[in-house]
Parts: structure tokens; C-alpha cells; sequence
């Protein structure tokens, strides 16, 4: 798997198995170097059919790599912050085992509005149309969602909002007591993934 500082994108991929892109604070526009850099990494992997992971940003960067451009990124006035219900929709490889509704870690102010060509939706918010997304024949996923954060975690990005005192519009639930939290559904999307081998479909 890489794991990269973004000083540090590799060249030559060959070597990795499988490539997750993770969150970050930076936005996916036509002002990001890191855009730049990290598109044609993205592009590379996809041509040599290595499993792609986004989540967050890297949800966002896929879909800008794919089609060519940042358009499809949609900027929030009020940012999505805390525990989100997520509905499944239809066939999915990444999200197969989990139910068909399940509470995620949201903290985003951006979002992917728009599917790229050869993707299909494969869940979906009241708030964010689109919170994961796969493609038809090629080993990429993405999910706008946290998937990797605990309450711990949670209660720490609702609080420091909170004590900026950000509007109530921006958090998703009332509550942020950790019992939205299911372990379950990050150990399935990892299990998924890991499980999707470059060579296969």
C-alpha cells in the first residue's frame, strides 16, 4: 500500500498493491499544487488497473482526475461536520456486507457533484448526493465519508467547531455521543479492498 507525505509522490507505482488517498484540510481546485502533483499518480494507477481507494479529499481528487477537470467539485457555504446517515445504493464491491443504512464521521466542505463517466453511485446522504462512488470495470472506489474515525475522534473535530462557534446548521446530528460509531464498517470497506486484487476486475 502507499503511504506518502505529499513531498514525497513515487514515480514508479509497479511496487504497490493497492493505493488509498486520504483526507485533507487543502481544497480540490484549479489554485491546488496538490491537485497537480497527485493527478497523474491517479492516472497512472488507474491505467495499471492498481486498486485506488478515496476517502474525503481523495474521494474528490479521483473525481476531478477522471474527468479532467475540478468543476465537479461542489464548495459548501456550510461545511458537513459530525455523524451523517448513509444509505446504500445499489451494487457495490467496497460497501458489500454493510447494511443498508449506516451512520459515518462526516467533515467536509467540499463535495463531488457529479459522477464521472463509467461510475456509478453507491451511496448516498440527505446532505451530500453522492458519498460513494465506483467505477463499472476498473478497481476505483471513493467514499466522502470517515470511515477511519472514532468517537474520540469525532467529539474532537465537533469540538473545536464548537468552540469557534460555528452555526448548528454545519453539524450533522444533535448528539455526538460515539453511538452512530460501528468498527464494523471501517473493518468491511478495508476487508473489500484488500480483497480486490489489480488483476481482476
Amino acid at each position: 500500500m502507499l503511504r506518502t507525505k505529499q513531498d514525497a509522490i513515487p514515480r514508479n507505482i509497479d511496487k504497490y498493491s493497492h493505493i488509498i488517498l486520504t483526507g485533507s484540510a487543502d481544497a480540490v481546485d484549479d489554485t491546488s499544487k496538490i491537485v497537480e502533483r497527485i493527478t497523474p499518480l491517479i492516472l497512472k494507477a488507474v491505467e495499471k488497473q492498481i486498486p485506488i481507494l478515496g476517502i474525503c479529499y481523495g474521494h474528490q481528487l479521483i473525481a476531478a482526475a477522471m474527468t479532467g477537470h475540478t468543476s465537479t467539485i461542489e464548495h459548501f457555504v456550510q461545511p458537513e461536520v459530525g455523524w451523517t446517515s448513509v444509505r446504500r445504493v445499489g451494487p457495490s464491491k467496497l460497501l458489500h456486507g454493510l447494511p443498508r443504512r449506516f451512520w459515518v464521521s462526516e467533515n467536509h466542505k467540499s463535495s463531488v457533484s457529479k459522477l464521472p463517466s463509467g461510475f456509478r453511485l453507491t451511496a448516498s446522504s440527505r446532505r451530500c448526493k453522492i458519498q460513494a462512488m465506483e467505477h463499472e470495470s476498473l478497481p476505483i472506489f471513493s467514499v466522502q465519508f470517515h470511515p477511519e474515525h472514532t468517537p474520540y475522534q469525532v467529539r474532537r473535530i465537533v469540538g473545536f467547531w464548537v468552540a469557534r462557534n460555528m452555526p448548528r446548521a454545519w453539524f450533522s446530528s444533535g448528539k455526538d455521543d460515539g453511538r452512530h460509531y460501528s468498527k464494523k464498517t471501517l473493518d468491511v470497506i478495508l476487508d473489500n479492498f484488500y480483497k480486490i486484487d489489480k488483476l481482476t476486475d
